[in-house]
């Protein structure tokens, strides 16, 4: 397979989104009526459900929910890159994860908010007590989960790997019961699979902003993952989808993008291509290759917030990491070009043309180097894309390998 000096910068630029291949019947499989969610979340590990009891879910879960979106939002309005009548930043920054999670669990509140003015705690209606759980789940899963954030280049680098083998996914172990991870830029979904299925739209979106903004495409912008009791991996998680802006509302709404979380289950064949890059960033989570942000505590609440908020500690704090506790993955490294070996008078094979080398998984060995080969324990560490440079070229004549 030949392609030009072009197709090589493209591969290595980190905004370049590909096709990324959604099979078409992946959305068509996902539960999105209330009561199929509701369903579905029997499938989820008892600590990623909302509880059963209602009163519990009303007097003490939605009040902190609400108190950390809060939290979220003035964050998020700090950093003036998510002020009203400004598009939504992209890609994204670490700065930015505060902004994710307000704008992704404001219509799961609006839902909240208009089951209980139906008088929910006492009424029976099964639609009403189901679009209450599956509004509380995706607050539960936003605001409870552990958040990680990775850079555009390691996004687009995991996107295009190959994920490790299904035995290591048998046995991977996640480092926290429930994670979300948050994508460096949005991957582009097909716009095909929404505007056919409008029955589709209005059980994913009631709301009427987001339901609009489904016709003109949506966007993978990250993922929520389990583990079981056993801390490996489960089936069944969730999907944040992003609308692309609706340029026919009126300004400025016309910029915002809409946000929400699905619930979803990638172990089917009609999940192929989704389980390969939940299982590859499900992955760059088990390998450790993550660096931990600590900001200093910052009280929102506080009268004083705006005078803090001015300070330049405050200010490096949200720029690091949005004035939360976030995990980084940012594995972003330049290959160095090989100083050229003087020719020996005996022939030698010649060496590879120019190629891109695919980011992979590979299982390195840990332990003292003194233990048997056959007893080291091995870790599966994510090996970044590469240029193998290789003798000068034709540009015409560039080879790209592609594994299948």
């Amino acid at each position: 397979m030949t392609a030009t000096a072009a197709s090589i910068d493209r591969w290595l630029d980190p905004y370049y989104q590909p096709d990324w291949g959604l099979e078409p019947n992946w959305l068509l499989s996902t539960p999105l009526e209330p009561r199929a969610v509701v369903a579905a979340q029997r499938d989820l590990p008892a600590h990623a459900r909302p509880p059963d009891d209602t009163a519990q879910l009303l007097d003490q879960d939605l009040p902190r929910w609400e108190t950390r979106i809060a939290h979220y939002l003035k964050l998020a309005m700090t950093t003036r890159r998510w002020d009203p009548g400004r598009p939504d930043p992209h890609p994204y920054q670490p700065r930015d994860v505060p902004g994710i999670m307000a704008t992704a669990t404001s219509r799961a509140v609006l839902g909240v908010v208009e089951a209980l003015s139906a008088s929910l705690a006492t009424a029976r209606n099964l639609d009403l007590r189901a679009r209450l759980r599956r509004d509380a789940w995706q607050l539960k899963a936003l605001t409870e989960s552990v958040p990680f954030f990775v850079d555009p280049t390691t996004t687009h680098a995991l996107a295009e790997a190959e994920p490790p083998g299904p035995d290591y996914m048998a046995e991977m172990k996640l480092p926290f019961p429930a994670i979300v991870i948050l994508f460096g830029f949005d991957l582009a979904i097909n716009a095909d699979l929404f505007t056919p299925a409008e029955t589709i739209i209005e059980a994913m979106a009631p709301n009427a902003n987001l339901r609009q903004g489904l016709t003109h495409g949506a966007n993978l912008s990250g993922i929520i993952i389990y583990a079981n009791t056993d801390h490996t991996l489960c089936d069944t998680g969730g999907l944040l989808l992003t609308t692309n802006p609706n340029p026919n509302l009126a300004p400025p709404f016309n910029l915002d993008k809409q946000r929400s979380v699905i619930i979803s289950r990638w172990d089917t064949a009609a999940h192929h291509t989704l389980r390969r890059i939940v299982h590859s960033f499900a992955a760059i989570t088990a390998s450790n290759q993550w660096t931990t942000i600590q900001p200093p505590p910052l009280d929102t609440t506080a009268k004083t917030w705006r005078k803090t908020a001015r300070k330049s500690a405050t200010r490096r704090a949200i720029e690091r990491s949005g004035g939360i506790k976030l995990n980084i993955v940012d594995i972003t490294r330049h290959t160095k070009q090989r100083q050229p070996q003087a020719r020996s008078s005996q022939p030698t094979r010649q060496p590879p043309a120019t190629h891109p080398r695919r980011g992979h998984f590979r299982a390195t060995p840990i332990g003292p180097r003194s233990t048997p080969e056959h007893q080291r324990q091995r870790r599966q560490v994510f090996i970044p894309p590469t240029i193998v440079h290789g003798r000068p070229a034709d540009p015409q004549t560039i080879r790209l390998y592609q594994v299948r």
